[in-house]
């Protein structure tokens, strides 16, 4: 980031909307070089935020918002996009269990929200349980 000596000297770099025009002007580049590829996109966000990195450094002993718990997270990203702040989510879950690589069987629940470019896969002992896990860093 280029700044200028008045911006340097008053740490406009710790600004949280110069954090969030600079993101924004980085994924837009992204866009253009590659043609709006929604993968790329997609790997580009999750290599800057690296949501699953800030998720595990999250305090889990203060007390989350019902709107920010697990078991309201399928719900809270459906009145998301009824508000218009995200596309409807759409969720590929199998019918079958999944065999991981250590030999236990989970289900497999995938949730993809087009308009943020984002998809993630959750595994889980029940069907709901991999949806709710896969729908919450959505709505973080």
């Amino acid at each position: 980031m280029f700044m200028g000596d008045s911006d340097i000297d008053n740490h406009v770099e710790r600004q949280e909307k110069v954090k969030a025009d600079l993101f924004e002007a980085i994924l837009g580049a992204i866009a253009i070089d590659t043609d709006w590829n929604p993968d790329e996109l997609q790997n580009s966000v999750e290599f800057m935020l690296q949501i699953d990195d800030f998720l595990e450094d999250v305090d889990t002993e203060e007390e989350r918002p019902d709107k920010f718990k697990l078991e309201n997270a399928v719900t809270t990203l459906k009145e998301l996009a009824e508000h218009g702040r995200c596309s409807i989510p759409q969720y590929d879950q199998p019918d079958e269990m999944t065999q991981l690589n250590d030999g236990r069987m989970m289900w497999e629940c995938t949730c993809y929200i087009r308009s943020w470019a984002m998809s993630k896969t959750a595994y889980a002992t029940s069907k709901k349980r991999s949806q709710e896990i896969c729908s919450l860093p959505s709505i973080m």
